[in-house]
């Protein structure tokens, strides 16, 4: 019976333990908000389309406007999450790639920044630009800024 009683508690710990990994790893992109300047006629992105965005197989809008990716540094929360949850690679392996784009003669990389604010201001001047920010930074987005909803 003690035996029993044993695995019975061995089992609930188990439980537990995955719970609370489970917990700990839950998608937060929902943390995110992606938008564009208002010359973008696009209203809704894949997140597919994102990574496509980011790594440079997608470069113009359905209007033919190019594409200008921005992306906050992946030192900064926001920037984990987008590295993490929506284009599934490390800072690091981001980089070396646009790297081997660069010298291959591809010549656009997105351009990073280090805060929302800088983002934002980005964003709202450049034709085709898309950029994003944490929710809680929504207050701070500018009348030729609009949001896109991410599918």
């Amino acid at each position: 019976m003690k035996f029993l009683i044993n695995i019975l508690l061995i089992v609930l710990v188990a439980i537990s333990c995955i719970s609370f990994i489970g917990e700990q790893d839950q998608d937060n992109s929902s943390e995110l908000l992606f938008f564009v300047n208002s010359s973008v006629i696009d209203t809704e992105l894949k997140r597919r389309q994102i990574e496509d965005i980011y790594f440079g197989d997608k470069t113009v809008w359905s209007s033919n406007k190019v594409i200008v990716a921005c992306y906050l540094e992946g030192g900064s929360e926001t920037g984990e999450v987008f590295f993490r949850k929506f284009i599934n690679t490390s800072t690091d392996k981001f980089n070396r790639h646009w790297v081997k784009l660069i010298f291959s003669g591809y010549s656009q990389a997105p351009k990073n920044f280090d805060n929302p604010e800088q983002i934002i201001e980005y964003v709202n001047g450049a034709k085709g630009a898309i950029g994003f920010i944490s929710k809680k930074d929504k207050s701070l987005l500018k009348s030729n800024c609009k949001i896109i909803t991410i599918l």
